[in-house]
């Protein structure tokens, strides 16, 4: 089968459109970019390949070592937040999640953070107001495990949203909570190994 060459030129486009905007999502920017290449009848590239060209974009901007220190940055400001969660509550198991985890950063990225413990969204609010993070912002994702609580927080230039998990879902941390597709975890202790590692 041959490929529709528009596909990528839509995702190109689609990569620059969410690179420029601060709130764009990539469902929104790949069907804007179809509209302003005209291309609204060719096959539409997944996220997927949107998000490469994004990445390429970025490191394009900023040259390959101002990436690799902008992932370590990010990893660095994750880790003080694992950390200091980890230590108001001993039954937490946090873990950073996705693709903050596989080091990969591009523009509208939110860097995701699960908790698996036994207090409430409001108790853990409570920690991190005291920590100093002031712009939070509550969320309800509907998972295949049904609605989970979230918080949406700024630490400029990143955006980090917590997903408060029960204990039980636990034995399938290693999973997407709204595919059920394997992902990428990180543990507070394998990423202080991988900021080391990185230095």
């Amino acid at each position: 089968m041959v490929k529709d060459p528009r596909t990528d030129e839509i995702a190109k486009e689609a990569a620059r459109l969410v690179g420029d905007s601060v709130s764009m999502n990539i469902a929104a920017a790949i069907s804007k970019a179809a509209q302003i290449l005209n291309y609204e009848d060719a096959p539409k590239p997944g996220w997927g390949r949107v998000r490469k060209h994004l990445q390429a974009q970025t490191m394009q901007f900023q040259g390959k070592e101002e990436y690799q220190q902008s992932i370590i940055n990010l990893w660095e400001c994750a880790e003080s937040m694992m950390t200091s969660l980890t230590l108001a509550f001993n039954d937490a198991e946090i873990y950073l999640v996705g693709r903050a985890a596989e080091g990969q950063i591009d523009g509208g990225l939110q860097a995701y953070i699960r908790i698996y413990t036994s207090h409430s969204i409001t108790t853990l609010t409570q920690v991190l107001v005291e920590l100093g993070c002031e712009e939070i912002e509550y969320k309800t994702f509907d998972t295949l495990h049904g609605r989970l609580n979230a918080m949406h927080i700024v630490e400029s230039p990143w955006e980090f949203v917590l997903i408060r998990c029960p204990l039980d879902l636990h034995a399938n941390r290693k999973r997407n909570l709204f595919t059920g597709k394997e992902i990428k975890i990180v543990s507070l202790v394998q990423l202080r190994k991988m900021i080391e590692n990185s230095r």
